[in-house]
């Protein structure tokens, strides 16, 4: 049975630029099992109607810190050995429901180890205009995911 992970950051209500981190460091919070298990749906959540297009960079143990509102070239040559994966969030995956937006990617499954419990994601701004979140906790992103035990 499919299981989800959901995190809310803390975002600057305020400009961003293209290739700045969305939110920080997103901890999204999976069982530690023994061989860990496979990611295979990403969704958005964007209570403004932002729709920012970008790309959630994945990795199955802690990277370096990056701060929100701080560009992605923080990231350094020892994370790439953690990277699990990179979705795109494109403009056409964005479907507006009432005041806000909802973006769903799925995509081939990804193995994942998870040594420490979590899943952890830099969301890179991709557009050359993103568009000014309205307020810090308008956006969530959510992981859909097989624990081990499940398959």
């Amino acid at each position: 049975m499919t299981q989800i992970a959901r995190v809310t950051p803390t975002i600057t209500a305020g400009a961003y630029s293209q290739n700045d981190v969305m939110g920080g460091l997103l901890t999204f919070k999976v069982p530690s099992t023994a061989g860990g298990g496979l990611l295979n749906r990403i969704s958005m959540i964007d209570d403004g109607q932002k729709k920012n297009v970008g790309k959630l960079h994945l990795f199955d143990d802690l990277p370096a810190t990056i701060a929100d509102n701080a560009a992605i070239s923080g990231l350094v040559a020892a994370d790439l050995h953690n990277l699990l994966e990179v979705i795109t969030v494109s403009s056409g995956d964005w479907v507006d429901v009432d005041a806000g937006s909802r973006a769903d990617v799925s995509f081939d499954y990804v193995t994942y180890d998870a040594p420490r419990g979590n899943i952890y994601g830099y969301f890179e701004l991709t557009d050359g205009s993103p568009t000014n979140p309205g307020a810090t906790t308008e956006v969530t992103f959510i992981l859909n995911f097989l624990p081990r035990e499940v398959y």
